[in-house]
């Protein structure tokens, strides 16, 4: 369910959990169809902001592929970049290279 939330972070809105609500800024910029998308999918959204963010365990590769390299989303999710690479370079808040100890800031 992240690509609504990417979807919303595009049209400049934010979205974040407020207890078991989703608080939404600015509210009039999101079309009434995503606000439908958000109301039938709201536990998995609730669940995706919720979620602690931890980085993967420093040398430890994919679970599906083995790489060693992961980004981090504005949402805090850790992803394999091989795996599930980026669709826009927006997205990237710091990238963890091919098993490093420490995670990349991106210069951008």
């Amino acid at each position: 369910m992240l690509a609504i939330l990417d979807e919303l972070k595009a049209l400049g809105v934010e979205v974040f959990p407020q207890g078991e609500n989703l608080v939404i800024r600015p509210a009039s910029k999101v079309p009434p169809e995503m606000k439908d998308r958000l109301r039938a999918h709201k536990v998995e959204v609730l669940a995706a902001l919720s979620t602690p963010r931890r980085n993967p365990p420093p040398g430890k590769p994919c679970h599906a592929c083995g790489s060693r390299t992961f980004w981090r989303s504005v949402y805090g999710v850790v992803i394999c970049y091989r795996c599930h690479p980026p669709a826009n370079d927006k997205l990237i808040i710091d990238i963890f290279w091919n098993g490093e100890s420490q995670w990349a800031r991106l210069k951008m």
